[in-house]
């Protein structure tokens, strides 16, 4: 019995598995490097889209509560400060609420940071349309708060 045919037959049928059970390895790794990969990549896509949505929100409350103290006003003839009042607060209102609505069901999507200037946001625009529907304008007070903000 020769074994010289034998050891290079077995040395290379041990090769074989060896490899077959490696290339099986890799290809686990690959495919779960690929699945961390996707998730991260729809994870990203989500949260972009909901920054984006709250980014437009965001402006419109912005335009709105700017509109409740505007530095130049316009009013339509017809129209008295009581309508254009309630116009204004209304327009407020709606989108306050899509920006709330936006944040409260978005939440686990944001950072403690992101979370928190929102939040600041939707708390600052909420006084404004306080101080709006309740203060006086004509008092002095009225237009020096607002530059303290």
């Amino acid at each position: 019995m020769s074994y010289t045919f034998w050891i290079p037959t077995v040395i290379s049928i041990g090769a074989l598995i060896w490899n077959y059970g490696q290339s099986r390895q890799i290809i686990k790794i690959q495919t779960k490097a690929d699945a961390k990969r996707l998730i991260h990549k729809f994870q990203f896509e989500k949260e972009f889209a909901i920054y984006n949505e709250l980014w437009t929100l965001l402006i419109n409350l912005r335009n709105a509560a700017a509109s409740l103290r505007p530095v130049m006003d316009f009013i339509e003839a017809g129209k008295t400060n009581d309508e254009v009042k309630k116009e204004r607060l209304d327009t407020w209102n709606s989108s306050f609420n899509a920006v709330a609505k936006s944040f409260d069901y978005n939440k686990p999507f944001y950072s403690l940071e992101i979370y928190k200037e929102i939040e600041n946001v939707l708390k600052v625009s909420r006084n404004e349309a306080i101080d709006y529907s309740l203060l006086e304008q004509r008092r002095e007070d009225y237009w020096n708060k607002v530059k303290k903000i």
